[in-house]
């Protein structure tokens, strides 16, 4: 699952918040495979954001979208708690009559 968080964000705590939120999603629908550690990879300084990718095993091919489900649910729970943010793209328009910015 692809995430983005702001240039801003601590990446260690990025990685930390993470990784707990998708333990505890696997403790939902798979437990058995507990043992199996989640994990994150960041690959892209984006426009916006630093991007990076979460690995998490299920069961069943079925569970990935329950899993996602409860995923975004939960860290973006988690994120707001923690103050982490995932940022959106912001785009100043420029009024040429009156040279003005606006947001």
């Amino acid at each position: 699952m692809d995430v983005g968080v702001s240039y801003d964000s601590d990446l260690e705590q990025v990685e930390k918040v993470t990784v707990e939120v998708a333990k505890e999603v696997m403790q939902e629908i798979a437990p058995e495979l507990k043992e199996i550690e989640p994990y994150i990879r960041f690959h892209t300084f984006n426009d916006f954001s630093i991007d990076f990718t979460l690995y998490m095993r299920v069961n069943e091919y079925f569970d990935q979208r329950i899993g996602k489900h409860l995923f975004v649910k939960k860290l973006h729970k988690r994120y707001q708690q923690a103050g982490i943010q995932i940022p959106f793209p912001i785009r100043e328009v420029y009024n040429m009559q009156n040279n003005s910015a606006m947001e």
